[in-house]
């Protein structure tokens, strides 16, 4: 219907490997008479690859828009759901309510205490004490009149074990992975994002070492390095952040 330069070269491709040679020459210079170019341009990635062994023809803007606008999307849960995507949706929403709800209303909740990690219950509890401290803990630190020197120093000695302990643990957790550490201590907010970073540049090199591009003058090795660089200065921040606020209590 229309001679295009991409047909002739793929006709010339599909001879070759037929082994007609001269049928594929032919169709060759063809596509180079049309459009010598094109030919050039696309000869200089050209591969082994599937997706670069033939010339592919692109759709214009306007073709994909016009394609999305009319192409009907049905939601699939894989088979993972016995209900509809919708009725999930609903379910997710009337949950949320209920937790909303049941916060506000049912107050007994557990907690640790900050000192000595022990686990109290606010209904058990006459009241929480100030810092989420345990009583005894709160004995040692404002009424010292109420505990003799022996108990006041076993439990001192108590609590510096449990956070020397705590210590240990986040400064090992920082140690294989930068943010852990952090939302091992309670500092969630902080520990995702150094988290998130470190991972997402960790992705770049191991994606781009699975999808290969096949493009003989396109290299993918500055974005590695990029990467690469990028996550060795979180981890070191992390590990810089998290031991600063170890050494002044702060976690």
């Amino acid at each position: 219907m229309k001679p295009l330069p991409s047909a002739l070269y793929n006709l010339s491709q599909v001879y070759r490997e037929m082994l007609d040679f001269d049928k594929g020459e032919e169709y060759f210079l063809s596509a180079q008479r049309l459009d010598h170019d094109a030919v050039s341009r696309f000869r200089s990635i050209a591969g082994r690859n599937p997706n670069r062994f033939v010339i592919d023809e692109g759709l214009s803007v306007a073709t994909l828009l016009d394609y999305a606008k009319r192409k009907t999307y049905h939601t699939s849960t894989v088979g993972l759901s016995p209900v509809h995507p919708i009725i999930m949706i609903v379910i997710a929403l009337l949950m949320a309510a209920l937790f909303y709800i049941f916060d506000q209303h049912f107050n007994t909740w557990a907690y640790r205490c900050n000192r000595c990690g022990k686990i109290l219950c606010s209904k058990c509890e006459k009241h929480i004490l100030w810092g989420h401290m345990c009583l005894q803990c709160y004995r040692s630190l404002v009424k010292l009149d109420e505990l003799d020197a022996k108990e006041r120093i076993a439990k001192l000695l108590n609590v510096y074990e449990y956070q020397k302990k705590k210590r240990d643990i986040i400064k090992l957790f920082s140690f294989i992975i930068p943010g852990s550490g952090q939302i091992y201590a309670g500092n969630i907010l902080y520990g995702l994002l150094f988290l998130w970073l470190f991972l997402f540049f960790l992705s770049i090199p191991i994606t781009n070492s699975i999808f290969v591009l096949g493009l003989s003058n396109f290299s993918h090795l500055w974005l590695n390095i990029s990467s690469i660089f990028l996550m060795v200065v979180v981890y070191v921040v992390s590990n810089i952040i998290t031991r600063r606020r170890l050494a002044k209590g702060w976690l």
